[in-house]
């Protein structure tokens, strides 16, 4: 399948469940809970997308991407979660909902991307480094961050990244 077979929306409330069941299968993505991806896709809406195939004639969600921008803090967007189904990997599902995310935040007046990745994920960080690589963009380590989830009983860390934007 070729992009041209891909269609790109943004979400709504009533797509909860479709991404909750999409980021429950694309390890190491948190699933958070529904009434968190409620509060994205209505307070965030325009920072929030799907990408949709049609398969064994289904509408199937192959890949999501969320953000928010911090109050009083404009320039900023920060990328919230990014994923692709395995099974649509590779078909560059991850640029075109990239692009969508960009443009908004760039209509939105956002001026710098933020995003954190789990210092061990290399392959998202990989893909981050590709695609500013591609959008000609510089991307940048601005911290780490620890905290402890006595929940689960585990230290997590998150290594914070930040490019500029540019005009697409």
């Amino acid at each position: 399948m070729s992009p041209s077979n891909f269609q790109i929306r943004k979400c709504t409330p009533d797509d909860v469940d479709k991404v909750r069941s999409l980021v429950s299968n694309i390890p190491p993505l948190d699933l958070h809970s529904a009434f968190t991806y409620w509060v994205l896709f209505y307070y965030f809406d325009h920072l929030c997308y799907l990408v949709e195939c049609k398969k064994d004639q289904t509408i199937q969600c192959c890949g999501f991407i969320s953000g928010i921008i911090p109050s009083g803090r404009n320039e900023i967007c920060y990328l919230w979660q990014l994923g692709v189904h395995k099974e649509y990997r590779n078909k560059r599902l991850e640029q075109l909902l990239i692009n969508a995310f960009v443009s908004s935040a760039l209509c939105l007046g956002a001026k710098k991307l933020q995003f954190s990745i789990d210092p061990q994920n290399f392959a998202s960080l990989n893909t981050a480094i590709r695609n500013a690589f591609r959008s000609g963009n510089e991307i940048k380590k601005i911290d780490t961050i620890c905290f402890k989830d006595s929940l689960i009983e585990k230290d997590t860390f998150e290594d914070i990244y930040q490019i500029e934007l540019t005009k697409q």
